[in-house]
């Protein structure tokens, strides 16, 4: 058991994020619908986003993470828009009009109405309820016959997953680890829902177990907090360890390019030892001597103006008006969110199963 402890290996952040990225991809992106409006094809090709790479995120996984945000904050604004009952965004809202002098009212009671306003939009919008969204299809619908809204349930779609990833993000600027094994969880339910995720499953699957139950109570507390660094200190500028693993090797390489021909491997092992301290001398003469250092960020189109553009799309297609038996020809049988698919029966037999194999040092 303790060897096969030791050739195990464990899920950094940076990976995680990655595989819910390639999940969203595989989930709700197909070459083919590139002419359907709102799908994240047709937003790839109308807004030029050539740095987006559905098929192998990790080639540009900055474009792609950057489009999936843009896309996810049109649609979370326009679910907004239908919730409020909002034409333009100059616009006053319709329903779910703040009471008469709400501005006057305690701090508790204006935290008791946003609570139970922004509840609602949740449990419409973000965390739909198959049971209350079938009824509130049924209840929309005029003709006799009822046929889902499946534009509606990619847009439903795009949300949970957007707000999800968003999640993770801020779990690891807020050097979360309780929140992070939360997210582990259910990114298990999101990996088995999907023929094309199986093996991610089966890796988060042996990440929670190797918290909860397999490794020790000073590893498992190493594992769970041990995942990120704050390098300048405040609240909420955390990043992922193996991204700063990234920074120092990157640093590392420009200092043995800096050595010229004078390479020798014991010359380069002691550049390597001192490039942090390089970095911090080099950092601290610059700030002396007020050096602005040159930007090197790739120049990116701005997304603000990409995602009004897309806002002003949904807005002409009107996902969340529910329209019975409507859907994109490449989505006509997308469910109303991922995990809906899932036979519970069946997980649980496939966790049993799980729990039997890596229990034994294996899993497949």
């Amino acid at each position: 058991m303790a060897e096969t402890m030791q050739k195990q290996r464990f899920l950094t952040i940076n990976i995680i994020v990655r595989k819910l990225e390639r999940f969203i991809y595989s989930s709700l992106h197909k070459a083919g619908s590139v002419r359907e409006v709102g799908t994240l094809k047709f937003f790839r090709e109308k807004y030029n986003r050539r740095n987006v790479t559905p098929e192998k995120v990790t080639k540009s996984y900055e474009g792609s993470e950057q489009f999936l945000l843009s896309v996810g904050k049109a649609y979370l604004l326009e679910a907004a828009t239908s919730f409020w009952g909002i034409e333009k965004l100059d616009d006053q809202p319709t329903e779910y009009v703040p009471p008469a002098g709400i501005a006057h009212m305690t701090k508790e009671k204006k935290k008791e109405y946003f609570n139970l306003v922004i509840g609602k939009f949740v449990d419409e919008y973000i965390i739909p309820d198959p049971e209350r969204e079938n009824e509130l299809q049924i209840n929309s619908t005029k003709e006799g016959s009822f046929e889902a809204d499946r534009v509606r349930f990619y847009g439903l779609n795009m949300i949970e997953l957007f707000v999800f990833l968003m999640q993770l993000i801020d779990t690891t600027k807020e050097g979360d680890g309780r929140r992070n094994n939360i997210n582990k969880k259910r990114l298990l339910q999101y990996f088995k829902s999907s023929s094309s995720c199986q093996n991610y499953s089966v890796e988060m699957f042996t990440s929670i177990a190797q918290v909860e139950a397999m490794l020790s109570e000073e590893m498992a507390h190493r594992l769970t907090w041990g995942q990120f660094v704050n390098w300048n200190g405040g609240q909420g500028r955390n990043i992922a360890c193996d991204m700063a693993q990234e920074i120092c090797n990157r640093v590392s390489k420009d200092v043995v390019k800096g050595m010229g021909a004078n390479k020798t491997t014991k010359a380069m092992v002691r550049a390597s030892r001192a490039a942090a301290g390089v970095k911090q001398v080099v950092q601290a003469m610059e700030k002396a001597s007020d050096i602005k250092k040159n930007s090197n960020k790739h120049s990116h189109k701005k997304s603000d103006e990409d995602e009004l553009l897309m806002f002003q799309d949904l807005r002409k297609l009107r996902p969340f008006a529910i329209i019975s038996g409507r859907h994109h020809n490449h989505f006509h049988d997308i469910a109303l969110s991922p995990t809906s698919t899932i036979d519970m029966s069946n997980f649980f037999k496939w966790l049993q199963k799980h729990k039997r194999q890596i229990s034994m040092g294996f899993k497949k």
